[in-house]
């Protein structure tokens, strides 16, 4: 029973495509399904055509997620893959090659395994018929027959245990496929029959894939496009600084590594120019791991002189160093795989993600200055390594609110997916733009081209092919921007998905942040739960403290000036959009941060008496001063009084490493009694170090008037006592002169 593809996209649908595969299948001719292998082989790679047989099954080379998703029909007992389609684009005429995998994930032993192709009869030739085919059940057949012809199947597979994995190949003359040849998206796939361990076959598919392959040659519209190439992980550390889990990063960074495939794949990139999304804390991740991984430290990072600080001869300037000063393998990793995406980078366009990945959205409600703040960073780490770069915001959610947008630089490559556009993107906009700021929305490839496999590179591309071939036989020439998935990988045959993308009907670009095509929207589509997928405020007040106090650390170090830029960095790895996965860990982290600095302020403290007596308005004492820190400290001591004690100390104290030094303050008074004094250790610019020492001055001062009364009183005193004695003396006088 052959349908056009337009048929199979009601509701009712489902259940007769399913039925007539079922029905095809068991009227295929006995000859081609109990045909007999030509060549017998088990669980081994068949030679292909070209006589070369493929360098390795897709479950070790083709493109995969970190998820592994990987569906199957529980009632099937083959999972298929197709990981090579060739050419991508359908010609008129020649050859159509298919290959993959076939694995059984029954518990059985199957033999006999045959590979038939199969085909939509009518081409795919609109949006919502391509969007309806991408989440249709992989049974269904598009209204095309299995071909029975033997020449046309593969049948080289005579026996596949349990978990096993073979390969298949297939070539088909364009000529021999039952298709109407006209132009739109072809449903291509294969059927594997096998015969059951009991010896019955049934006719019915035991397992199925599939793919799209156009065919465009009768417009001469080229479809605008840009691909966007994510380079994003989480980056998270420990305690003392040192990046977690370094063996799995080295995982990543190495050979056959999800980081490492992104490389490969933009090393190999051909006429088609990449776009790629990078979060620049994986180059500083390159740099820790290659320099060891060492601890956060307060090393000297101000040169003095530098000819006392130059590597002597022979020695490695960079790279994590052994015992015997060779640089170590996983050292040698990332420092390799530093040196080749940058020298990548400066051949691509380069979007610029927020240092760390920041979580934009929640940001721009509790911390706006953190966007700025982490846009900065990410602009001058690659400025240092000659990368050109531009500002870009692609929040993994795909949704923003308007006054996140509004917040952000004019210039920011914002990309979103297409439900933020609303009505606009309903309508078919690729852009959208609220008052003069621009948002481009993402075209999906999410699911690939079979739900069996929806991450494959091959079925990415093919997807991304037909999204291409419809917008151009509908006259559409506004950019298709394609971001892959975050958690992209290419896999090791990374040509996978690059080879064919060079189509005649596509345009390839670098992104186009500000379309001039833009639709005019008054708002974007926020739901009200999206903003369940925000950092709360109170992770960015708990980087705020961390950050603060960092500050006042810097300040301290004339030796080193890098203190406050490694916490800022750590704070805003831990405000990224990989924290919404686990935010109470990430609260915890920065806590932690806080506390590290913390407990190095406190190593710079002082001790005072606890009580002074000043005998006159002003009058000195002593406190000591220490520095437990390995570094030399530059501090200030301030006073808080209450404004009833004036303390005078040194302007600024300079205290070497691992030293205490004794000050000598002054206090002055005119008030009498007892007064609270706190001493304070500051920073060069003010903030202070540590809680702080208190103490009492006691003042018995009576101020300068009871001199003035006591000079009075003697005075009067010196006068009374010489005029009473000159009066007693007169009167014994008189008194002898009566007698």
């Amino acid at each position: 029973m052959i349908r056009p593809v337009a048929a199979l996209l009601t509701p009712l649908v489902t259940v007769g495509v399913a039925w007539s595969s079922v029905t095809g299948a068991a009227a295929a001719p006995a000859t081609a399904v109990d045909a007999a292998p030509t060549t017998s082989v088990v669980g081994q790679a068949p030679v292909h055509p070209e006589g070369q047989p493929d360098e390795r099954t897709s479950a070790d080379g083709d493109a995969v997620s970190r998820s592994g998703r990987r569906a199957v029909d529980p009632d099937d007992s083959f999972l298929v893959q197709i990981d090579r389609v060739r050419p991508g684009v359908l010609p008129t005429k020649g050859n159509l090659r298919l290959s993959g995998t076939v694995t059984n994930v029954s518990d059985e032993v199957h033999t006999d395994l045959n590979v038939h192709p199969l085909s939509s009869y009518a081409p795919i030739t609109s949006n919502d018929e391509l969007a309806a085919a991408v989440s249709a059940a992989p049974e269904i057949t598009f209204g095309g027959n299995r071909l029975q012809d033997l020449a046309l199947l593969d049948n080289s597979i005579t026996e596949l245990q349990p978990d096993a994995t073979a390969r298949w190949s297939l070539t088909i003359p364009v000529d021999k496929l039952q298709i109407t040849g006209g132009d739109g998206v072809y449903v291509v796939g294969v059927q594997v029959l096998a015969t059951e361990a009991d010896g019955s076959r049934d006719g019915v598919a035991d397992g199925r894939a599939r793919t799209f392959v156009p065919r465009v040659n009768t417009t001469d519209t080229r479809t605008n496009a840009s691909i966007v190439v994510p380079v994003r992980e989480a980056v998270t550390r420990a305690e003392t600084g040192e990046i977690e889990d370094a063996e799995g990063w080295a995982s990543l960074l190495g050979g056959g590594g999800r980081l490492d495939n992104i490389v490969h794949l933009l090393d190999e990139t051909p006429d088609i120019p990449v776009s790629v999304a990078l979060d620049p804390a994986l180059l500083d991740v390159a740099d820790q791991l290659s320099s060891g991984n060492p601890a956060r430290n307060l090393d000297p990072t101000v040169t003095v002189d530098d000819t006392e600080n130059e590597p002597e001869a022979g020695t490695a300037e960079s790279g994590s160093q052994t015992s015997e000063g060779s640089v170590s393998s996983s050292g040698l990793v990332a420092q390799t795989w530093r040196e080749r995406m940058v020298a990548t980078l400066r051949r691509h366009d380069v979007l610029a993600l927020p240092y760390g990945d920041l979580e934009v959205v929640g940001a721009s409600k509790s911390a706006p200055g953190r966007i700025n703040e982490a846009q900065e960073i990410s602009d001058d780490l690659l400025s240092a390594d000659d990368i050109t770069s531009r500002p870009a915001v692609i929040p993994p959610t795909g949704l923003m609110p308007t006054s996140t947008l509004l917040s952000l630089p004019e210039e920011t490559a914002v990309v979103l997916a297409q439900r933020a556009g609303g009505a606009a993107a309903t309508s078919g906009a690729d852009a959208v733009r609220v008052l003069s700021h621009p948002a481009l929305l993402n075209t999906d490839v999410t699911g690939a081209a079979d739900p069996q496999d929806p991450d494959g590179a091959t079925g990415l591309r093919q997807r991304i092919l037909a999204e291409a071939a419809v917008r151009a036989l509908s006259g559409d020439t506004e950019q298709m921007v394609v971001s892959l998935p975050d958690d992209f990988d290419p896999g090791t045959r990374t040509t996978a998905l690059l080879n064919g993308l060079d189509a005649d009907f596509i345009r390839w670009r670098p992104l186009d942040a500000s379309p001039t095509t833009a639709a005019e929207v008054d708002e974007l589509t926020y739901p009200a739960n999206a903003e369940d997928r925000e950092l709360s405020v109170g992770s960015f007040r708990s980087a705020q403290d961390a950050i603060h106090r960092a500050e006042a650390l810097d300040d301290v170090l004339p030796l080193n000036d890098a203190i406050l830029a490694t916490v800022r960095k750590e704070a805003l790895s831990d405000l990224s959009v990989h924290a919404l996965a686990d935010e109470s860990a990430s609260v915890w982290r920065l806590t932690q941060l806080r506390q590290w600095v913390d407990d190095r302020l406190s190593k710079v403290s002082i001790d005072a008496p606890s009580f002074v007596i000043l005998s006159s308005e002003t009058g000195p004492f002593s406190v000591t001063v220490h520095n437990e820190l390995d570094q030399p400290v530059t501090f200030a001591i301030s006073a808080g009084t209450g404004g009833a004690v004036e303390i005078r100390a040194p302007g600024s104290i300079e205290l070497a490493a691992d030293t205490s030094r004794t000050i000598r303050l002054e206090a002055t008074t005119k008030e009498v009694g007892v007064h609270e004094v706190n001493l304070q250790l500051n920073s060069p610019t003010g903030q202070p170090l540590n809680v702080g020492e208190e103490l009492n001055i006691r003042s018995n001062s009576v101020g300068k008037i009871i001199w003035f009364v006591l000079a009075g009183g003697l005075g009067l005193l010196a006068i009374a006592v010489p005029l009473r004695i000159y009066r007693r003396v007169r009167k014994v006088r008189a008194a002898g002169a009566g007698a």
